[in-house]
């Protein structure tokens, strides 16, 4: 069912999703293969995150605040206390914005896909602002 098998959002792995889409028909009811990819990748996101513990802040802040913004360090400040004192003194929390900076970039991908989107603004007097918003999560998760 090759040829007569199109879509317009195929994800990662396109030609390999594109072939087992055209196969599915005669393993599965259609539409399985996708339902089941979409699945396993939602959970991969949410293993990623659940294993960062930067990213698992951000999330959980913006569980609580939707809508943030300031500078990188003053997100290191917010989510310290969030996490609280016994986690930002742990081995793997950033102790600087720099720091911070390199793990949200790390990390933006999974929590775009979950729905929370990190931007950057202008370069200030008091340094670069960070905009972390609720987003609509990425199609198919």
């Amino acid at each position: 069912m090759l040829p007569e098998t199109q879509s317009e959002d195929w994800p990662r792995m396109a030609d390999f999703a594109h072939w087992v889409t055209a196969c599915e028909g005669a393993l599965w009811p259609k539409g399985t293969f996708r339902q089941a990819y979409d699945g396993n990748r939602w959970k991969a996101t949410q293993g990623a995150i659940d294993d960062d513990l930067v990213a698992s802040a951000v999330r959980d802040l913006v569980t609580e605040k939707p809508d943030w913004d300031g500078t990188t360090a003053e997100l290191l400040t917010a989510l310290s206390d969030l996490v609280g004192e016994r986690q930002a003194k742990a081995k793997g929390w950033p102790t600087e914005a720099r720091a911070l900076t390199s793990r949200l970039q790390n990390a933006k991908a999974s929590l775009r896909r979950i729905g929370i989107d990190i931007r950057y603004g202008k370069r200030g007097p008091r340094g670069r602002r960070l905009f972390i918003t609720r987003a609509p999560a990425a199609k198919g998760e």
